[in-house]
């Protein structure tokens, strides 16, 4: 890889500054049916719009606890950078994770009792896990720096991983119970996945002198590397995602059908849900010629000129390591597997009347230290938000492993989402450490044929009230949406 690209995978980053990763302004919105699915696949189920159409996206963000661009010299809605990043010297590991997604065309409808949908995306995913300082000032800069010279190192367990991949989704969902004010939905996403490229370092450990500015000794090298050169279809594989959502029902819908005649095209509100989800669950499984898997135990060289050691892809840095290390190799193969980011979730939505919602959402990211594939960070939001159908607006509270706080913003006006799980950095002068951003275009038909084709009417809320909220002696209208 060129000296560039190692730059950008070092910041392409997300790490225990991490405070949101999964679009919490937006993924709770009822109006966007097609992104609540990514967090739970039973809410495709009773939808507010009858057909949620998503035109095209995009979501990603950058982070990590080590570098940082510079406050002085960073401008974000300007444009202004810095040539160079800064490290923060007070942690003696790097982690980090980033995650870019690129949402195509994307739609789910609702069939009564049922739905269906279908969803268009590709996906990245790069991170690292307990990285040396001094690796991952390396891998940015070289290791051509005077105060690591002579110096003797050993990294212990550390890993960097990457994986590409593009995904088919086709979600189904039902309504497995309803009976007076209670109702169970559950539904499946399956996707049919194509692998694009990986990436993977895997140290066990690593015992190495820096002698000078051409030459390092490595005493031990045990661990795996390998990946996939990026291109088209160099992997194949599948995921599923699984979830359930309880709702407390504002009026009693054991005979309820969604977007009906039978239920006068009104729908019911909840007053408070409950989710359960598991995402992810599958893998993407890279064979060929130019797929590479090696297991390396006990290596040992005195590295000659290291710094000429500039790889501009897979196939050169494995081929180059391949070379230096080849007594060494136990295992090399053009098979391996990489697992996708499994996690589980919980979400706990209520409804305050209004167009008022407040959720709280907690995923739990499964960790692979000796498998190749990406991972999830762990997250808790609190995400108050109004909704109706022309505008939307949210503002998530997030915290991360490392309980640090965050908050984001995100507006929803007619057919265009824009928002950030965190926007301080794009507005105030502060290092930056971590940056994300997403935007959706879609278009919700809320009204089905079937109501459409009814006299005078429309697919509305029905007007129930919301216990507990009174004034002057009378119940508020609740939950009407305009």
């Amino acid at each position: 890889m060129t000296r560039l690209s190692l730059l950008c995978i070092a910041f392409f980053v997300l790490s225990k500054g991490l405070f949101a990763q999964m679009q919490m302004g937006i993924v709770h919105d009822n109006y966007n049916t097609t992104e609540n699915v990514r967090l739970n696949p039973a809410l495709s189920v009773d939808p507010l719009p009858w057909l949620d159409i998503h035109v095209v996206g995009f979501y990603g963000f950058v982070a990590n606890n080590f570098a940082y661009l510079p406050r002085n010299q960073t401008s974000i809605l300007r444009g202004q950078f810095p040539d160079t990043l800064q490290f923060d010297l007070r942690y003696d590991r790097a982690i980090f994770q980033g995650e870019a997604l690129l949402l195509g065309p994307a739609f789910n409808l609702s069939l009564g009792q049922f739905s269906i949908g279908l969803s268009l995306a590709q996906r990245n995913y790069a991170i690292g896990r307990q990285i040396p300082q001094e690796v991952a000032r390396g891998m940015i800069y070289g290791f051509q720096q005077d105060e690591l010279y002579g110096r003797n190192f050993e990294t212990g367990d550390f890993r960097i991983k990457s994986l590409s991949w593009g995904e088919i989704g086709v979600n189904v969902g039902m309504i497995a119970y309803q009976s007076g004010n209670d109702m169970i939905k559950a539904g499946l996403n399956f996707k049919y996945l194509f692998g694009l490229g990986s990436a993977y370092l895997m140290a066990e450990n690593i015992n190495y002198t820096v002698i000078n500015d051409s030459v390092t000794e490595v005493y031990e090298l045990t661990g795996e590397y390998g990946g996939s050169s990026l291109g088209f279809y160099p992997g194949t594989g599948w995921g599923l995602d699984l979830g359930v959502v309880y709702e407390k029902k504002l009026d009693n819908v054991t005979s309820y059908v969604p977007h009906s005649r039978s239920s006068g095209c009104r729908y019911t509100d909840y007053l408070y849900r409950f989710g359960i989800s598991i995402l992810d669950i599958g893998r993407v499984r890279f064979s060929g010629a130019q797929s590479y898997q090696r297991r390396l135990d006990q290596g040992q060289l005195i590295w000659n000129n290291y710094d000429d050691f500039r790889p501009n892809s897979i196939e050169e840095a494995v081929e180059g390591l391949d070379e230096r290390f080849a007594p060494f190799i136990t295992e090399a193969t053009n098979t391996y597997n990489s697992p996708l980011p499994t996690s589980i979730s919980a979400q706990f939505d209520y409804n305050m009347g209004y167009g008022l919602y407040v959720n709280a959402t907690a995923v739990y990211g499964f960790r692979y230290k000796r498998k190749y594939g990406a991972e999830r960070m762990h997250l808790l939001a609190v995400t108050p938000r109004y909704e109706s159908r022309r505008f939307g607006a949210s503002i998530p509270f997030s915290m991360n492993e490392a309980l640090q706080p965050g908050i984001g913003a995100s507006i929803r006006f007619w057919y265009l989402t824009v928002g950030t799980d965190s926007f301080i950095p794009w507005f105030f002068n502060i290092d930056v450490k971590r940056l994300d951003a997403y935007f959706h275009i879609k278009i919700p038909i809320l009204t089905s044929p079937e109501c459409r084709a009814a006299k005078g009417k429309k697919w509305s809320v029905k007007e129930c009230t919301a216990p507990g909220y009174k004034t002057s002696g009378k119940k508020v209208e609740y939950g009407k949406r305009k």
